[in-house]
């Protein structure tokens, strides 16, 4: 018995330390941007170093770009501008240029995925140029993580869909995707937008409120019509199809934010005339967005998913 264990111990041990490596002899990378310009992949980490320095801590960044025509030898190309291991498990954010969303992200969607020493719990964007954006410095913080923290705060720290779940909707082809679109205005990053996919590729952008609302978890939504403005703090939103009929229905708990200077709250119908109004409103834009959105083949609210399972699953049984 005491043989068995000993065995088992040496193991574990070697296990354990078979894979093991001081982080500070690491490059370690804290975001990925991945262009595409004059057909070739340009790939570049965003590396971040910190330094002890007392009781606190130093953060600095640093940024190496490596380019190919194809995409695994891109990051190669970028891992060998190192001098130290290049360490892939703490990436906070994924930046997709336009022209590669434009030309198509497959490849490099199916390179991410495919290599394991990625992680995969990340945000994923778009921007004009992923290099001008990652190289900005921030004090004592990456851009990777400004830009994380920002796109979450205006989603009302809603959870945004990560690279496995952007994986699962492109793979299974019956919900397309859409990114955040950020971008710098006067070194500060702004995000009120999301470019949306037919398959692979960009086909259109459309403001965020209403893909927020109508796809995230995303409350607190403001809705204004005449003056007077709704903000949304709870919602429910069920889709079923029928007779090639699709219908979406919308409930959502909302208090009054804003009120034209023109109504009497001393009326009590007023408020009746209110919840009227706004509920006019969230219709119209809950049209234009599926209309919009659908005129360019893109399907951001799984209606073939509702389809698939309500019909063809029973057909393959």
């Amino acid at each position: 018995m005491k043989k068995i264990i000993f065995i088992i111990g040496i193991v574990l041990l070697i296990s354990g330390c078979y894979d093991y490596r001081e982080l500070n002899d690491m490059s370690i990378v804290s975001g990925i941007g991945i262009d595409y310009v004059d057909n070739q992949y340009k790939v570049i980490f965003e590396i971040t170093e910190s330094k002890k320095d007392g009781s606190s801590t130093e953060i600095s960044t640093s940024i190496v770009v490596g380019s190919d025509s194809n995409i695994s030898k891109a990051f190669d190309i970028a891992k060998n501008k190192t001098d130290k291991d290049v360490y892939l498990e703490h990436i906070e954010l994924l930046v997709i240029s336009r022209s590669l969303g434009k030309h198509g992200i497959n490849e490099c969607l199916d390179y991410i995925i495919r290599d394991t020493s990625i992680n995969s719990n990340y945000l994923s964007v778009i921007a004009d140029n992923p290099e001008d954006v990652l190289k900005q410095t921030k004090e004592n913080k990456s851009m990777s993580q400004t830009i994380k923290d920002t796109v979450i705060y205006t989603q009302g720290n809603t959870s945004i869909d990560d690279l496995d779940i952007l994986a699962s909707k492109y793979i299974t082809g019956r919900k397309d995707i859409a990114l955040p679109y950020v971008y710098l205005d006067n070194e500060s990053i702004n995000y009120n937008s999301v470019y949306y996919f037919n398959g692979d590729k960009i086909v259109g952008e459309i403001d965020q409120k209403m893909y927020s609302f109508l796809v995230l978890d995303t409350t607190n939504t403001l809705f204004t019509r005449n003056g007077n403005t709704i903000k949304v703090y709870s919602k429910k939103i069920s889709t079923d199809i029928k007779d090639n009929t699709i219908t979406i229905n919308i409930k959502v708990n909302g208090q009054i934010s804003k009120i034209n200077k023109n109504i009497n709250l001393k009326d009590t119908d007023i408020y009746n005339d209110l919840e009227e109004l706004i509920n006019k409103q969230i219709k119209e834009e809950t049209i234009k967005f599926i209309d919009t959105t659908l005129n360019k083949e893109s399907d951001l609210l799984g209606f073939k998913d509702i389809y698939y399972k309500k019909y063809k699953k029973n057909e393959e049984k």
